[in-house]
C-alpha cells in the first residue's frame, strides 16, 4: 500500500479535486453543446424563422449558473462533512487521552498505597500530582555531578528523544510538540 504524503492528507485536496472534476464535466457539456450547435448551423441556412438565439444564449448561461450553484453547495457539504469528522476525531482522541491519564493516576495511587512505609513514619496524604514536582536546582546539579561523562556531541547528532530530555532539563516550553529542527533551534537559543 503506498504511503500517503502529508499533502494527500490535507482535507482541502478531496474537495478541490471534486470541484475540478465537476468543472471539467461542465466544460465538456458546454463544449458538446457548442459542437452540436455549430454542426446544426452549418446545415441550416440563415435566416431561419422561429429560432431565438438570444433565448438560447440565456438558457445556456442559466444552465451554467445552476451548475456553479450546485458545485458551490456540493463543496459546502463536503467541507461540513470534513469539519464534523475532524471534530469527532479530536473529541475521541481527547476523551481517550483523559481516560488513559485517569487509569495511570489510579495505577500510581495503587502502587503508592501498596508500598511499605518505614516504621514510625506516617504515610503522606499528598496527591500524586503534587509529589511529581519539577526538579529543583539542587536536584539538577546532583544529576550533573553523577554523570561522569558530559555529552560532547552536537545537537544534530543526538536523537529526538535526547533533545527532548535536554529541553526538559532546561524547562523549554512546548518541547513535546517540537520537531527535531525546532528543538535544536530552541536549545541553541537557550545556550546564548
Amino acid at each position: 500500500m503506498p504511503t500517503n504524503t502529508q499533502r494527500d492528507n490535507h482535507p482541502q485536496h478531496p474537495i478541490l479535486n471534486a470541484v475540478r472534476e465537476s468543472q471539467t464535466a461542465f466544460v465538456d457539456v458546454v463544449r458538446s453543446w457548442t459542437d452540436i450547435t455549430e454542426h446544426l448551423t452549418r446545415r441550416v441556412s440563415l435566416p431561419m424563422a422561429g429560432i431565438d438565439l438570444a433565448g438560447a444564449v440565456d438558457r445556456s448561461f442559466d444552465l451554467a449558473a445552476q451548475t456553479l450553484s450546485t458545485q458551490r453547495q456540493f463543496a459546502r457539504t463536503l467541507v461540513g462533512a470534513v469539519e464534523r469528522q475532524v471534530d469527532t476525531v479530536v473529541e475521541t482522541v481527547e476523551s481517550s487521552a483523559h481516560q488513559r491519564l485517569r487509569e495511570v493516576e489510579g495505577l500510581l495511587r495503587e502502587a503508592e498505597d501498596n508500598q511499605p512505609q518505614p516504621a514510625g513514619r506516617e504515610r503522606s496524604e499528598q496527591p500524586i500530582a503534587a509529589k511529581a514536582e519539577a526538579p529543583t536546582d539542587a536536584t539538577r546539579q546532583q544529576n550533573r555531578t553523577q554523570d561522569p561523562k558530559p555529552d560532547r556531541r552536537g545537537f544534530a547528532e543526538r536523537s529526538l528523544e535526547e533533545l527532548r530530555d535536554r529541553a526538559r532539563e532546561l524547562e523549554i516550553d512546548g518541547r513535546s510538540s517540537m520537531s527535531k529542527d525546532e528543538l535544536i533551534a530552541a536549545l541553541r537559543q537557550h545556550a546564548k
